[in-house]
């Protein structure tokens, strides 16, 4: 069966027409006592291979008898766009479908058949759904690096990024990597531990603060800390400790540093391979810290004394504020599959290690996205800049080191995914480090490389 969906600039005409619909096919008795922001009627095509109505955008439902429906969407991705849908049932002159008070779920709906009047409830998306990139053009900014796994931009335009394994935090000038590092830090490297983490003081300008994450090795044992550095020229002068003892392994130990909106430090930590710390709420493993730039805890967080944001995290390697609302999103890496896009709320427990992916357990936040096969979801950014065209501006975009992803979302008003693409898909290795450079281009770093996106253009 096709079903066709009306693009958003037809809401008006579209609520007009299910109020039509009793005087087509009777009384609706039974029909949604609230509606979705928009309604749109759905009629089955007599060709599944042509859309009803030209210009429509068209999702397919395709079934069997006594079987879930299946759901394929190309221009909107209904599975969180969707409200509810209902079905006209002639013999009874009523809309069978969900209690409008109840969360929908597509499986619960009984057999559809061809040639039912079915109505499809969807959340309203802001203006034209966007359209699919049809071009990307990528420049190198600097190749032969020694894994830059962290990213940072001055206001001036220098860039700087943490060397995993080696401890130096290193500069790029005028599109040159400079001779001398930064900074050369003490750090342990052991499989996934080293110099992880980077991040600029919101006043770097003013105070050249630069805020690291790194391994290090406590009396035997692998541990992370967080400290600061003061930049004089392209140089450290010296270094405070923000926050230690943060558990660590050679897996699993997270790291990275993103400064919110009410100017706090947020940090991402890994459960250090110890799944039970992150449901411990008196470790800091496994969790989203929230932290003063000057490491004390912050009166408002949502523990007590605490420095914990989030707990029931696996390993994440991404943070991102949006703009538009200051929510904050997280990419974590799942065991075997079951990565995750998070949207972190203070308080809220991410369910790790009871769950992995969508669990739907009372008390726990599941994510808005999950991957399975993995694909090792990694740094993320919302896109600002106007040098791309306006679909593109507040997007989510986020790499991947398996498959070599840069993956966008377009997110509504409540932050539900509403389109997603693959930018890139492999061309250019595993995508460590995704972030928007004061030039208004999206930068993004591999092994080897630092990259630019100097073009992106849709239809």
């Amino acid at each position: 069966m096709q079903v066709c969906l009306a693009k958003p600039s037809f809401y008006a005409w579209l609520a007009a027409l299910v109020l039509l619909m009793p005087a087509f096919f009777g009384p609706a008795t039974n029909a949604p006592a609230q509606a979705a922001p928009v309604a749109f009627i759905a009629l089955p095509s007599p060709d599944a291979n042509t859309p009803l109505y030209d210009g429509w955008n068209s999702v397919s439902l395709t079934f069997a008898n006594d079987s879930p429906i299946e759901v394929a969407a190309d221009a909107i991705e209904l599975e969180a766009a969707l409200d509810s849908i209902w079905r006209f049932d002639a013999p009874s002159q009523t809309w069978d479908g969900f209690d409008p008070d109840a969360p929908p779920a597509l499986n619960t709906l009984d057999t559809l058949n061809m040639g039912d009047i079915v109505l499809i409830l969807v959340h309203a998306v802001p203006g034209p759904l966007p359209a699919p990139t049809q071009e990307v053009e990528v420049e190198v900014v600097a190749d032969g690096l020694a894994f830059p796994v962290s990213m940072a931009f001055a206001p001036d335009g220098r860039i700087f990024y943490n060397e995993f394994a080696t401890g130096q935090i290193r500069v790029i000038e005028n599109g040159a990597v400079l001779s001398e590092p930064f900074a050369q830090l003490d750090i342990w490297f052991e499989g996934e531990a080293g110099l992880l983490g980077l991040a600029l003081h919101p006043g770097f300008q003013d105070n050249g603060l630069v805020y690291v994450y790194h391994s290090y090795r406590d009396t035997g044992s692998i541990a992370n800390r967080v400290v600061s550095l003061r930049a004089q020229g392209n140089q450290s002068a010296e270094t405070d400790l923000i926050l230690e003892g943060i558990p660590g392994h050679s897996l699993h130990n997270g790291g990275i540093l993103e400064f919110g909106p009410d100017g706090k430090l947020y940090v991402a930590s890994g459960d250090s391979f110890r799944s039970d710390l992150a449901q411990d709420l008196n470790s800091p493993a496994g969790k989203v810290l929230r932290l003063d730039p000057d490491g004390d805890v912050p009166a408002d967080n949502p523990f007590a004394g605490s420095p914990v944001y989030s707990l029931g995290h696996r390993n994440m390697f991404g943070m991102a504020f949006r703009p538009q609302t200051g929510a904050l999103y997280a990419t974590e890496n799942g065991p075997s599959g079951n990565d995750e896009v998070n949207l972190i709320v203070a308080g809220g427990n991410y369910g790790w290690p009871a769950v992995a992916g969508t669990g739907e357990i009372s008390g726990l936040t599941d994510p808005i996205a999950v991957y399975t096969p993995a694909i090792a979801p990694t740094e993320a950014d919302f896109y600002m800049g106007e040098v791309y065209s306006e679909q593109y501006r507040g997007n989510l975009f986020f790499g991947s080191y398996i498959g070599g992803l840069l993956t966008r979302f377009f997110l509504d008003d409540d932050g539900e995914i509403v389109f997603r693409e693959a930018l890139l898909n492999g061309e250019y290795g595993p995508i460590l480090d995704v972030a928007t450079a004061p030039d208004g281009l999206l930068y993004f770093s591999t092994p080897t490389t630092i990259y630019r996106i100097a073009r992106l253009r849709g239809p």
